[in-house]
């Protein structure tokens, strides 16, 4: 089944896995499954491949910018899903790709969120 004639020579930039099967009165459809584990790598392997593209031919508008190693990322606990959003210490932080990304959070919102989290994460240990 055809989709957009780009994925025909990048199936790589697909992030998601396709499959035809049965649509409606029996009809072939087009069917999406995703693992949400695997998107933040095919996403960013699918735009290092735009970028590596655009690069050969000389389409980008500016030079890359140098990739500056920031602090060691700490690792999520385990059964977070990714896009969470958690306590982390008296901050707050999301889950991407297993681990934590600092998230900035008015001070005037802090309390609230925190007390909501709290309240998800209670409700979560009952089950």
């Amino acid at each position: 089944m055809h989709v957009n004639s780009h994925f025909d020579t990048r199936p790589e930039d697909i992030l998601d896995d396709l499959h035809t099967g049965n649509g409606m009165r029996g009809s072939t459809t087009l069917h999406v499954t995703r693992d949400l584990d695997t998107v933040p790598t095919r996403l960013r392997r699918a735009l290092a491949g735009v970028v590596g593209d655009a690069t050969a031919h000389g389409q980008l508008i500016a030079e890359p910018m140098a990739v500056v190693a920031g602090p060691a990322r700490r690792r999520a606990a385990e059964g977070v899903w990714e896009g969470s959003i958690v306590i982390d210490g008296d901050r707050f932080a999301t889950v991407d790709d297993h681990h934590l990304e600092p998230l900035n959070v008015a001070k005037k919102n802090a309390p609230e969120l925190r007390a909501l989290l709290q309240l998800r994460d209670q409700v979560k240990s009952t089950r």
